[in-house]
């Protein structure tokens, strides 16, 4: 028996076939201070984030590909709008 449980963060779930397609772009500096509000768990190759920083709020993705990890993340918006963004992710919604 292990003495510590597997612990695991939350996972995307995997992309519905008319699932909405993100206009992911390149980082952009946007804060001074950015916050990491939400991620999914570190087990999968590509993880998302959402950030908060300056008054708006982001997903970004990195996939982590032994080829060549790339880092994307969504148009800043209202926290709000975000959010949304976020749980569409989460549930297999949005790609």
């Amino acid at each position: 028996m292990d003495i510590y449980p597997d612990f695991h963060g939350p996972h995307a779930d995997g992309h519905q076939p008319d699932a909405e397609a993100i206009a992911w772009q390149h980082p952009a500096p946007r804060s001074h201070s950015v916050r990491i509000v939400r991620r999914t768990c570190d087990c999968r190759e590509e993880i998302y984030e959402f950030c908060a920083g300056g008054g708006l709020a982001w997903i970004r993705t990195t996939d982590r590909s032994p080829s060549a990890p790339v880092v994307r993340e969504s148009h800043p918006s209202p926290y709000g709008d975000a959010l949304e963004l976020w749980r569409k992710i989460m549930n297999g919604a949005a790609r």
